[in-house]
């Protein structure tokens, strides 16, 4: 299957600018293009290779960061060839939970709620963990490693979050929005309605702006403490309660276990 390397470089680029908006990677199963234009309006484009290294990932971000306004013509040349270093790939392209600024990335994340996902998460997480944490994330069964970093919170942020359920459930939205990015590149675009069997819906890159044709139901659950089977266990019973909601959208859960380093997703089975 291609996996091709998209949100990589996920930037914007017209006649008149060229500005990276966020520099991470996210490998998908299905090849994606950049669409790139230069001064003339000449329009060019290029598939991500499929396997990069360290000096392939460096050359692209400089190309990026170096492109002059309105003048991109060539970039797609400069990033061709990735050479075929494996080791190198599992090193350096290893998936990553960011936290940081999730509003600027998803659209049913203000700035504020952004915050104290975040906040809450680097709670949870400092109870059982320092940073960066390595952590398995699980999607329907298929393991892959990826890391978490964070900032060790200090006593008022510990104090602001004492409650260990609201703490939880609030981290858990964080990191599990995030997981999801990372290895779906899905995005929390609206908050789900009572009934729904969710707790926000979830789309691609522009997704939901008008309607929720294009998204999916996601249930949300965190485990303060405790091993593989009980975050199996509530993922199994989030995806009951996501079958049950009232909507016809696809629907997956998505918990995370702090202690056990473990995110945990699932899609809900279609009703025949």
């Amino acid at each position: 299957m291609y996996r091709g390397l998209v949100n990589f470089a996920r930037f914007s680029i017209s006649r008149n600018a060229c500005a990276p908006e966020h520099f991470r990677g996210l490998y998908v199963p299905r090849p994606r293009e950049w669409r790139l234009s230069g001064v003339d309006g000449t329009r060019r484009g290029f598939a991500a290779p499929e396997r990069w290294c360290r000096r392939d990932l460096l050359q692209f971000e400089t190309a990026i960061l170096k492109c002059p306004p309105g003048s991109c013509r060539g970039l797609a040349t400069r990033v061709e060839g990735a050479c075929d270093d494996s080791s190198a790939l599992g090193k350096e392209m290893s998936r990553r939970l960011n936290l940081e600024n999730m509003h600027e990335r998803h659209r049913a994340l203000t700035p504020a709620i952004a915050a104290s996902y975040r906040e809450a998460a680097e709670v949870c997480l400092s109870r059982h963990h320092v940073p960066p944490l390595e952590v398995t994330l699980s999607d329907n069964g298929s393991d892959t490693s990826g890391e978490v970093s964070w900032k060790i919170p200090d006593d008022r942020t510990h104090d602001a979050w004492a409650n260990d359920t609201d703490a939880t459930e609030a981290g858990a939205y964080g990191c599990v929005i995030a997981g999801l990015e990372e290895i779906r590149g899905l995005f929390a675009v609206r908050r789900a309605e009572t009934g729904t069997g969710a707790d926000y819906y979830l789309g691609a890159v522009g997704a939901g702006v008008h309607d929720l044709e294009d998204c999916s139901r996601l249930e949300v659950s965190g485990v303060d403490a405790g091993d593989r089977s009980l975050v199996a266990r509530r993922l199994g019973q989030k995806i009951r309660q996501a079958s049950e909601g009232r909507s016809s959208l696809p629907a997956l859960a998505g918990v995370f276990g702090f202690l056990a380093k473990l995110l945990m997703v699932g899609d809900v089975p279609e009703s025949p």
